[in-house]
């Protein structure tokens, strides 16, 4: 996985004052799918402090499209495309500029390998959800699949699969982090999150 962090545009930034975003695009056989989307900012080098938790399995390039919505229409403004080499993602947190055309990204970025993604962490908390083998989740709610994975299917099921990032841990990471704590804490609470 790699950890993106879109620290902000490089002043002076564009031309002009736009309400701007950027789109993470990953590749997979030929093809780019979207992976995460920024909030809108206003300014010429407007800054986002959004980091994103982007999966990287059998990607070979990430691209980052700069849009201004105008009016409710995007307008890509600039983008890059990054080769994902070795040399490129690194396990340290590293601070990079792309270079996107009329303007530069500053970006952070993290690579964590599948090895340590994958590895189950045991739960800290006696009655945690995550990290807790299934069975116990099973027993301590008195069901025969536990609800998070109930909520989680019918969500995509509402949605359909159109929708990226649904059916991965893939997005924001605060908003990651925020469904996780809401799952431990009050289910029910948590499919509100889900729904939004």
């Amino acid at each position: 996985d790699l950890h993106l962090t879109l620290l902000g545009l490089i002043p002076p930034g564009l031309e002009r004052i736009g309400d701007l975003y950027i789109v993470v695009e990953v590749d997979s056989y030929g093809h780019y799918f979207k992976r995460a989307k920024s909030r809108i900012a206003r300014g010429q080098a407007p800054t986002w402090g959004e980091t994103f938790v982007v999966e990287l399995e059998g990607s070979q390039n990430l691209r980052i499209l700069l849009y201004e919505d105008c009016s409710g229409r995007s307008v890509l403004r600039g983008k890059c495309t990054q080769r994902l080499s070795r040399s490129w993602l690194q396990g340290d947190a590293v601070e990079r500029n792309l270079n996107l055309g009329p303007a530069s990204l500053e970006v952070g970025l993290k690579f964590v390998p599948s090895e340590v993604t994958l590895r189950r962490v045991p739960s800290a908390k006696p009655q945690g959800l995550f990290g807790a083998k299934i069975q116990q989740v099973c027993k301590r709610e008195k069901r025969d699949v536990p609800f998070i994975v109930t909520a989680c299917v019918r969500e995509v099921e509402r949605r359909g699969m159109c929708e990226v990032g649904l059916y991965r841990v893939s997005g924001s990471a605060s908003d990651v982090s925020k469904l996780r704590k809401s799952f431990e804490s009050n289910s029910y609470e948590a499919e509100q999150l889900l729904k939004e």
